[in-house]
């Protein structure tokens, strides 16, 4: 079966009617949120290839939907070469510290630490590893400079970004975590923010800068 066929033979379902429905005959780009993806089509129309599209994706994602991914994630790089009939993965996943011990989330009797405590604990932060992960495809797979890729993400950062609904439920929900810092940007005068509200991300957009003149794995 084509995959106009397939197309066609689709049932709508009623509750998901808001979702959208794009084709494409060279590549398409896909996220959890619109503006992230309208930088890969971006990536993509000017000729980059869809690991450009991917990296350009992950930084965007950084600035508007941060509180699930960004430039200190982890995850894993699937590549398909059609030249080559080849699929590789690239690992991103965070690794643990070296220091890390099986007693780290034990209290001083040997019981296990509660989950709240242990996981807001400097100590629970793993080593991210999407950055050296994008690092190596761009390396290998990509062909638009880091500049290119970036510098989308930096706009986001600096301007005025509306809260959407998931920003607002995960302030809403976890914003115990937040540290003082943070707390500047998402509770600004201890109020959080909730959907609808604009929010600028003047430190990310400085650090992606950073990123752009030093490369994927600099140190901060």
């Amino acid at each position: 079966m084509k995959l106009d066929e397939i197309f066609r033979n689709q049932k709508a379902d009623e509750r998901a009617a808001w979702r959208e429905t794009a084709i494409g005959s060279y590549g398409m780009a896909a996220s959890a949120v619109k503006e992230a993806t309208e930088v890969g089509e971006r990536v993509l129309a000017d000729g980059g290839n869809a690991v450009d599209a991917i990296i350009a994706i992950q930084f965007a994602l950084a600035a508007v939907e941060r509180m699930d991914t960004g430039i200190g994630a982890s995850g894993f790089i699937t590549i398909y070469d059609s030249e080559r009939n080849e699929t590789k993965v690239i690992n991103g996943h965070s690794q643990a510290p070296a220091a890390v011990n099986p007693e780290l989330f034990l209290d001083e009797e040997g019981n296990v630490v509660p989950f709240l405590k242990r996981s807001t604990k400097a100590a629970a932060v793993g080593i991210p590893g999407i950055m050296k992960a994008m690092e190596l495809a761009h390396e290998r797979y990509g062909t638009m400079p880091l500049e290119r890729l970036i510098n989308p993400a930096i706009e986001l950062a600096d301007g005025e970004y509306e809260v959407k609904f998931l920003w607002d439920q995960a302030i809403k929900f976890n914003h115990f975590r937040l540290g003082e810092e943070a707390k500047k940007v998402f509770m600004p005068d201890g109020v959080p923010l909730v959907e609808g509200d604009t929010v600028t991300q003047q430190d990310l957009a400085n650090t992606l800068r950073i990123i752009r003149e030093e490369g994927f794995c600099v140190r901060l």
